[in-house]
């Protein structure tokens, strides 16, 4: 029996009644399923590239503002990969600090609002945070090349002099 059949026999048999088939219902909403998915991929390339702009100023005013410390070991003997490893160490252990952070207060905030709203527990899906080590540890790594570049060009006795 075709769709259009039955189609035909239900407004008959239910005048005034506004008789769709549910496939253009499911192709409908799976339209905005589809443009939805593409909006939160667009939302979540912007929010990275917003995140990696904040972590480059972020590092890059912390090696000026210590750009005299640095200096400093290096004077006293440090290696160009001695400095190189502390500061990547220090943004390495920063953006693992947030990851964790924003895992435990996200996977709050989201039990929060699903209980609240639809009376439902919204459980933490452990298998995400891997995903999200990984691209925040990434983000941060790229962003630490430009003030590590800084820090390779530094010259102790003309930072220390006051120059």
């Amino acid at each position: 029996m075709s769709v259009e059949a039955a189609i035909t026999r239900l407004k008959a048999a239910l005048p005034g009644a506004d008789v769709v088939p549910v496939r253009q219902l499911v192709e409908g909403e799976s339209a905005i399923v589809d443009k939805t998915h593409t909006l939160m991929f667009g939302a979540v390339l912007l929010i990275a590239l917003t995140v990696a702009c904040s972590v480059l100023a972020t590092l890059s005013a912390s090696v000026l503002e210590r750009r005299r410390d640095f200096a400093l070991m290096k004077a006293l003997g440090g290696s160009q990969g001695q400095m190189m490893g502390l500061f990547l160490a220090e943004t390495m252990l920063l953006a693992v600090g947030g990851v964790a952070a924003g895992y435990v207060v996200g996977s709050v905030a989201a039990w929060v609002i699903s209980e609240v709203n639809f009376n439902t527990a919204s459980l933490p899906r452990i298998g995400v945070l891997p995903i999200v080590l990984a691209l925040n540890v990434g983000i941060a790594a790229m962003a630490a090349l430009l003030p590590a570049r800084v820090l390779r060009g530094l010259e102790p006795a003309r930072l220390l002099k006051g120059e």
